[in-house]
């Protein structure tokens, strides 16, 4: 027997019977790779019928088994479903970033032969090097950073009639070049924005989201991400280099005092002083040497 973590898994489900050939795959993969650790996760239970009998069997399992190597997510084990000549049968089904297909998922693989899926799962359960490391913090930051930007620049905008006040602008800049002037004086609650306080907050949100881009795009601050047993690696933007630690304590001071912030604040909140927390236990940390009027 090999041990699969159950302590992600809530109350209502915990004690769910495992899929018997989910625990034979499981078994086979931890003999050809030992460093690897097997939990269940929030995607892990299933509803299955058996349509043979009268009537119909409805019972709950867990058939999907998170793979991890060191705290890092290698993956995962699953059973799936498949039909031939109208009868339905099990597959054994691995899944993991490295896999990349064009049709079906892209990023997993089933086979009725346990021996394929062993081959599968020998060959595609493999930690990330540095290399690939510094390219997926670096990507997922960047992106997420980019889109966070661009999202709460719309929620600035959707809070006001931008036409009325394109309008607005215009006529106030007409007017003050038919008397001569060279600047105009436009009012700081314009007439077109219904949710003050709303606005107010997405024009905050933009300024910070806006500088943490303009951090990453000028080589500035810090990419972390967090595995699951504490582990941290650390993408520096000024130089792109990798360094991994064992626990946040380990950190240096400065990003270690800002992580530690982020245990109370949600994700995609941006501040300008201290970075984002970003999906999937990410985090872009602004560098000490920063200093905000």
């Amino acid at each position: 027997m090999v041990n699969i973590d159950r302590s992600k898994l809530n109350a209502e489900i915990r004690n769910l019977p495992i899929n018997a050939k989910l625990e034979e795959l499981v078994l086979k993969v931890s003999l050809v790779k030992p460093l690897c650790e097997f939990s269940f996760g929030d995607h892990s239970k299933r509803i299955h019928y058996d349509y043979t009998t009268t009537p119909t069997t409805r019972f709950e399992e867990l058939f999907r088994a998170e793979v991890y190597q060191d705290g890092e997510k290698l993956g995962a084990l699953f059973i799936g479903e498949r039909y031939v000549e109208g009868k339905e049968e099990d597959v054994y089904g691995v899944e993991s970033f490295r896999i990349q297909k064009e049709r079906g998922r892209a990023d997993s693989t089933q086979t009725k032969d346990i021996k394929v899926a062993l081959r599968n799962a020998k060959k595609f359960f493999i930690s990330r090097g540095d290399e690939e490391l510094r390219d997926l913090i670096k990507k997922s930051v960047t992106v997420c950073i980019n889109n966070m930007c661009g999202s709460n620049r719309n929620s600035l905008v959707y809070t006001m009639d931008s036409s009325a006040e394109a309008l607005g602008t215009a006529m106030l800049a007409y007017e003050a070049r038919k008397k001569g002037e060279s600047t105009y004086i436009a009012s700081a609650m314009p007439a077109s924005i219904r949710r003050i306080k709303e606005h107010d907050k997405n024009c905050e949100d933009y300024i910070a989201s806006k500088f943490l881009a303009e951090q990453i795009a000028s080589g500035h601050g810090y990419g972390v991400l967090q595995y699951v047993n504490g582990n941290l690696a650390v993408l520096n933007f000024a130089d792109l280099s990798i360094n991994k630690f064992k626990s946040a304590e380990l950190l240096p001071l400065d990003i270690q005092s800002k992580l530690a912030m982020f245990k109370v604040i949600g994700n995609d909140e941006p501040y300008a002083h201290l970075g984002c927390k970003l999906q999937g236990e990410m985090y872009y940390i602004v560098a000490d040497s920063i200093r905000l009027d």
